[in-house]
Order: structure tokens, then sequence, then C-alpha cells
């Protein structure tokens, strides 16, 4: 019996990701990119698309940037049935379960992919992550208008406890019903990549990456010992909690104006010259994107796994003075 229990809390996360969005933003210039999926089999309603205007361009691979990314693109890289599972991560790059075996393969475990963002445009000097507009909507507004910004929402599912336990500073009593989401649990990791090119690859020794938890709640963060972690060692057995906690981030950049940040909180990359095979610059950034379950948030319950989430980013080109106090 308890070995099913066991199986049942460690179980695959059959993850809705209803909308992801990427927009990158160099004052008033602008890629967008939804993807639609949902955990039906064949995924029939999975949707694509990527806009870039006023000479911005993405790319999956490096090579073939272009105004519109197709559908079979996305595919071939997280497939037509991406999957979640309830893992940890204390730097976004490498992942593990709670048991601590490492994950070597992103499918059917986490979401990832690379992005490259290339524009003509000198001014742009970082990528940020930016606009996190997550408790100002709701899962309804979100699936049926065009919202602006960072979000990462859920429907939230409606589970019975069976034992009474702590929930933050609410007191859950045995047989209560209350509402769960998955939106919560939500972590977002981005990382810059060295750029490849036909010379070979530019490297940069001082790489930036990013953890971020789009609930800005770090009283039900990574670790702590109330919710889903008391909930576990009252329902199985004592938990012990990690001993190392990841740099994990509560809030993103914020800034004076559209071409100067006020902090590099949400900093992910920064601008690189290449010279086209024309001989005119241009400016790259390239990112790793993960995006996972993360087992150790205090709102990872079993019952989040029938949730659907929506999830959009936005990314914004901008310079960064680090000498100045605001």
């Amino acid at each position: 019996m308890k070995n099913n229990i066991i199986q049942n809390i460690t179980r695959k996360f059959y993850f809705s990701l209803f909308a992801v969005m990427f927009s990158f933003l160099a004052f008033s210039q602008a890629t967008f990119a939804w993807i639609t999926l949902s955990n039906e089999a064949l995924l029939e309603d999975a949707q694509l698309n990527v806009i870039a205007e006023s000479g911005f361009y993405v790319s999956l691979d490096g090579k073939n940037y272009s105004e519109c990314l197709k559908q079979e693109d996305l595919e071939k890289i997280i497939g037509k049935n991406p999957k979640l599972y309830n893992v940890t991560s204390l730097d976004g790059k490498k992942f593990f379960t709670k048991q601590g075996e490492e994950i070597k393969d992103a499918k059917d475990n986490y979401i990832s992919f690379d992005l490259w963002f290339k524009t003509d445009n000198p001014t742009s000097k970082e990528l940020f992550l930016v606009d996190n507009v997550s408790h100002e909507i709701t899962y309804e507004i979100a699936k049926t208008k065009k919202v602006d910004g960072t979000f990462v929402v859920s429907k939230g599912v409606k589970w019975v406890s069976d034992i009474d336990f702590s929930y933050g500073e609410e007191d859950i009593k045995k047989g209560s019903i209350g509402s769960y989401y998955a939106a919560n649990a939500i972590r977002i990791a981005i990382i810059e990549e060295n750029l490849e090119n036909e010379f070979g690859v530019n490297e940069k020794e001082d790489l930036l990456s990013i953890i971020y938890d789009p609930s800005e709640n770090e009283k039900m963060g990574y670790g702590v010992q109330t919710g889903a972690f008391e909930y576990y060692s009252k329902r199985l057995t004592i938990l012990n909690p990690p001993k190392e906690y990841p740099n994990t981030k509560y809030s993103l950049t914020t800034f004076k104006n559209p071409y100067e940040a006020k902090t590099d909180d949400s900093m992910c990359a920064r601008f690189q010259k290449v010279i086209n095979s024309d001989g005119t610059p241009s400016y790259v950034a390239k990112v790793k994107v993960n995006i996972w379950l993360e087992g150790w948030d205090a709102d990872c319950f079993n019952a989040i796994f029938a949730d659907n989430v929506m999830v959009q980013l936005k990314f914004m080109g901008s310079s960064y003075s680090p000498k100045k106090t605001y």
C-alpha cells in the first residue's frame, strides 16, 4: 500500500501547457511566439506562431532565421506529447528526482529548447525576462484574451484533504475542499549559451542564467516546510528538507525607461556582435529555456498533476547600468 502511494506521488505529470508566448521587445520592436499544447495523445491542436516585427528574427537552431516558425519545427525538439515529471534542480541545468537520481533526458521530464534572437539594432545590449502579470489575470482571461507580459496561470484542481496539515498561514482540516494550482509550483530557467558560427564557438566565461519562480511567493517556495512538505511528512514518512537551495529569483527587472534597466535581476543573456556573410554586423543572443514542475515546492501536491497551465514569457532587449542606483 505504501509503495503504491509513493508511486502515485512520483508519477508522471501529464502537463497541459496551453500557451507559451515568447516576446522579444526592443524599443517597440517585438517577436511573439505562441505554443498551444494539450495532454491529448496526438496533440492535434498544437500550434506555434512566431511574429517578428521591425527587423527582428527568431530561430530554433541558430541557422534558419525567419519571421514565422512552423509548428513542426518545435515538435521536433519537444515532441508532440511533452510531459513533466516532478523533478528538482539547483541550477536550472541539471535535473534530479527527489530521491537524488540524475535525469539525463528532458523528454517526459521537463520542457527544454533553445532560442536565438537576432537583430541589426546595436542598441540592444542585454536580454531580460520582464513584466510578470500572473497575479493580475486568471486562467480564463489568459485563455480568451491577448495579454501583454510574462505569466504562469492555471485552472486549478479541487482536492479534499485526507489529513490535517498547515498550508502557509492557513490550517487545512481533514475533509476540507480547496483549490490547488500547478502554476504555483512551476519554475523557469533562462540560460545563456555560447554562440556557434562557421569560425567556431564564440566562447564566453561569464554566461548568465536565472531560475525564476513566477508565483513570486518565497514563503511557499523551494524546500519550505509547509504545504506539500508537511502533508507528505504526515501522510507517509518524515521528510528531510534539502541541504542546498537554488538561487531563485522572485521578482523581475523593472526599467527606468526602455533603454535602462534598474537591476540585473532577470538579465539572462548579452547580445554578441556577429558578421554576416555579406560583411554586415548583426547582434545575436542565444538562450536555453527549461520549464519544470519543482518537486520541492510547497505547492507540489498530487492534485496539481491534473491541472491545466498557461505560460507566457516576455523578453526585452535593453541596456543595463550597473553603476547607477535608483
